[in-house]
């Protein structure tokens, strides 16, 4: 009779293993169903995200130009602010200079790379928005604008635009080209990158120029 108990419960403990190995392998399966669910919903939400991302793209692409110029084609760039700061420079041969009829640091030449990223900045601006019949600049911060950009071409074309007011909320900035007021432009804020600085900043970095210069002499040898 001890036999057939022990039996029995050798058994009822193994059915008890056993249920409890199915009900295991049971919870892997959900779990697993359940990732590859996840898996493909976020594959889902991604290939949606590139898709809006591209249609973004094609829509920004297919937006006018504010200023359709390559930046080798600007030969003169300058600006000014409403607190009077103002810079200028010339291309001369591929070379850009402090603008003589500005009276700005006589005889310096700038640094190049600044020089000319001040020039590429206002490159490939393009047309977020435009606003017609405008009744008040003022609401853009275009009645006394906060900076007077001047660029001028290889053919000698001069365009002016003035930059207002920052539309935090869309994340741009308000412009007008040549005075018309008739139209209002919200552009990339980009625009302005490099309008703060003054003459000054774009002066080469004189320190280590002069510390380039002195590690390329040799040392004196003592007699």
């Amino acid at each position: 009779m001890k036999d057939i108990y022990s039996h029995s419960g050798h058994r009822n403990q193994w059915n008890r293993w056993k249920g409890a190995a199915d009900v295991s392998r049971k919870k892997r399966r959900i779990r697993l169903a359940a990732g590859i669910l996840i898996l493909a919903a976020l594959a889902g939400i991604y290939a949606a995200v590139r898709q809006a991302a591209s249609r973004y793209e094609e829509a920004q692409a297919e937006k006018p130009l504010l200023l359709d110029l390559t930046a080798d084609r600007i030969s003169a760039v300058g600006y000014t602010s409403l607190s009077g700061n103002a810079v200028s420079f010339v291309r001369q041969d591929g070379i850009w200079e402090f603008a003589p009829d500005e009276g700005e640091m006589p005889g310096e030449e700038p640094d190049q790379t600044a020089a000319g990223a001040l020039a590429a900045s206002l490159t490939g601006i393009r047309l977020i928005q435009t606003m017609n019949g405008v009744e008040d600049l003022a609401e853009y911060g275009l009645a006394e604008p906060r900076y007077t950009v001047t660029v001028e071409d290889t053919s000698g074309t001069v365009t002016k635009i003035a930059i207002g007011d920052d539309n935090e909320a869309a994340g741009t900035v308000y412009c007008m080209v040549n005075g018309d007021t008739s139209a209002v432009y919200a552009v990339s804020p980009a625009i302005t990158a490099n309008l703060h600085k003054t003459a000054e900043e774009y002066l080469p970095d004189t320190d280590s120029t002069a510390d380039a210069g002195s590690a390329a002499e040799p040392a004196e040898q003592e007699e």
